[in-house]
């Protein structure tokens, strides 16, 4: 019994990459709001799919509540990328697996950050993400360092973001949005100051206070998530250079 859970368990990354890859996701169909247990088991297009059905065969095995949950994570997650054709999902995450520049493949990288979404909405947001991804609308980097913050940042916190203009605050206004990195704290302008200061030509007093600017990745977020969002045009900070060439993710 034990060597069959995890032989099912084993094949979750498999089966994943197998659905994106191959799977014609137009029939995965049902209301969130009504996504049950029973309801899967009356959808035979949702049945059929591999994932489904071997996390179904786990739900009868074990009988815990949490690969149930689970399972509504995966389909929520998989209802929002089946627009994207099965030919384009191969094309993409055949290109991330067969890079080498990263060590985990595409399809377990998925099934952790579901595992780590503490909702089915927050599958949807990361859906909705990775769809982005396979479009080729943001790099692979980008929906890692993305993918990160959704799963992080109080829901009610992101829904706001993404709907806000904003692309500067106050520091002691962007505490949270600095700490998830959809802000970073700007010292351009106090540096300006300091230069003056130095030079004779500003008074210490009147130093301005740094400023707190949105970062690529939450200008990222915001495209994609707030079709009427438009990113300021500013030249980058050249001290984030490093940090996000390191994720692979684009300065703009």
């Amino acid at each position: 019994m034990e060597n069959k859970k995890k032989n099912s368990l084993d094949n979750l990354s498999l089966d994943v990459t197998n659905v994106l890859c191959s799977s014609n996701l137009k029939d995965v169909s049902i209301d969130l709001a009504e996504l049950t247990l029973d309801a899967i088991l009356k959808n035979e297009a949702l049945k059929s799919i591999p994932v489904v059905k071997t996390l179904l065969s786990i739900i009868e095995t074990t009988q815990n509540i949490s690969n149930y949950l689970f399972l509504k994570k995966i389909v929520t997650f998989l209802s929002n990328v089946k627009k994207v054709s099965a030919k384009k999902r191969k094309e993409m995450i055949n290109k991330i697996d067969n890079s080498g520049e990263y060590k985990t493949r595409v399809g377990e990288t998925l099934l952790n950050l579901l595992d780590k979404c503490d909702s089915t909405e927050k599958a949807a947001y990361l859906g909705t993400w990775f769809a982005a991804f396979l479009k080729g609308k943001i790099l692979y980097g980008t929906f890692l360092c993305g993918a990160h913050i959704i799963e992080h940042v109080y829901l009610p916190d992101l829904k706001y973001f993404i709907m806000s203009d904003e692309n500067w605050l106050m520091v002691e206004d962007a505490y949270e949005e600095i700490a998830a990195g959809l802000f970073y704290i700007d010292f351009t302008t106090a540096f300006w100051d300091i230069r003056d200061v130095a030079s004779g030509e500003m008074n210490p007093d009147d130093v301005g206070d740094a400023g707190a600017k949105i970062t690529p990745i939450g200008m990222a977020i915001r495209s994609v998530f707030n079709k009427y969002y438009t990113p300021p045009k500013y030249y980058g900070d050249p001290m984030l250079d490093g940090l996000f060439r390191r994720f692979k993710a684009p300065r703009k």
